[in-house]
């Protein structure tokens, strides 16, 4: 018997549809209220949802560009009108290092990634490369478990709640 290709896979595995939405969710609620430190090798690396955000309602999307995401009115008015966050844009910073990339819900990728400039030359660049990849994939790997960890838990009513009053205080 032949192992399932990845694509097989993907479309017989039960997912629940709007989990990694869920995720971007968070994961930009984590960058405004001032929870974007995490811990990779022991160091801090930062992280921030930035200036462009695609919403998804059904098969109707809206993509908004401003300078401030959390305090626009747009973004907002789609926030409180139940739309869900389908891509943004996110910076991370490890070090001097900085990646930026945009994150997409469904399907779940990392696309228009700009990594780090490198320092090697020649076959070293490309393993240099490999390597700066390797830590956004660990970086995504690490938030996304403990995203994972609470969405299962007992308490995430709780954070769903403060979502909620996150929304609202951007209001004013």
């Amino acid at each position: 018997m032949n192992a399932p290709n990845e694509e097989q896979f993907v479309e017989e595995s039960p997912i629940i549809p709007h989990i990694n939405h869920d995720f971007l969710l968070w994961l930009w609620w984590r960058s405004d209220t001032g929870q974007n430190l995490i811990e990779l090798d022991n160091q801090e690396i930062g992280f921030q949802v930035d200036s462009k955000v695609k919403f998804i309602e059904e098969e109707e999307s809206v993509t908004v560009h401003a300078l401030s995401p959390e305090t626009s009115p747009e973004v907002i008015a789609a926030l409180q009108g139940n739309r869900r966050v389908q891509e943004y844009q996110v910076e991370f910073t490890k070090d001097e290092l900085k990646y930026s990339f945009t994150l997409s819900a469904n399907p779940f990728r990392i696309k228009s990634i700009k990594l780090p400039q490198e320092t090697k030359n020649g076959e070293e660049a490309l393993y240099e490369r490999m390597y700066l990849y390797n830590i956004l994939v660990d970086i995504i790997d690490i938030l996304f478990y403990e995203f994972a960890t609470l969405r299962v838990g007992e308490f995430f009513e709780d954070t769903v709640l403060k979502y909620m009053e996150w929304v609202i205080s951007n209001e004013s």
